[in-house]
């Protein structure tokens, strides 16, 4: 992966001692660098948990869609059938698309096209 502007991850989550926020950190100490928190005052804690979830997870994400977009344009055509990737003809406008979307949500998760 190309070198970013964000905090690498992994990222760790930490629900406060008054279970009022979550925080989102680079887990090299209890709390890490913080990243983001994420307040459960105004909303329900499920909800709040699976926002932190997200969010802790952005990296690992990012890293998955980078690894897509680049195994994506080592063929000129993939196919996804039962879970597998296999190539075919090279006029598959679906994974022309694919990639191109994966490209636009890499831009604008690093502020850099791969």
């Amino acid at each position: 992966m190309k070198t970013t502007k964000h905090t690498p991850g992994p990222w760790t989550c930490q629900r406060t001692g008054d279970h009022k926020r979550y925080i989102i950190g680079d887990g090299q100490t209890k709390w890490g660098t913080e990243v983001a928190e994420v307040y459960s005052d105004d909303t329900d804690h499920d909800e709040a948990a699976a926002n932190a979830a997200l969010i802790q997870h952005t990296p690992d994400m990012l890293q998955l869609l980078t690894t897509a977009y680049d195994i994506l344009g080592n063929h000129e055509t993939v196919t996804i059938a039962n879970g597998l990737m296999e190539c075919e003809d090279d006029n598959n406008e679906d994974v022309i698309a694919l990639r191109r979307d994966i490209a636009a949500l890499i831009a604008k998760a690093t502020g850099v096209a791969p």
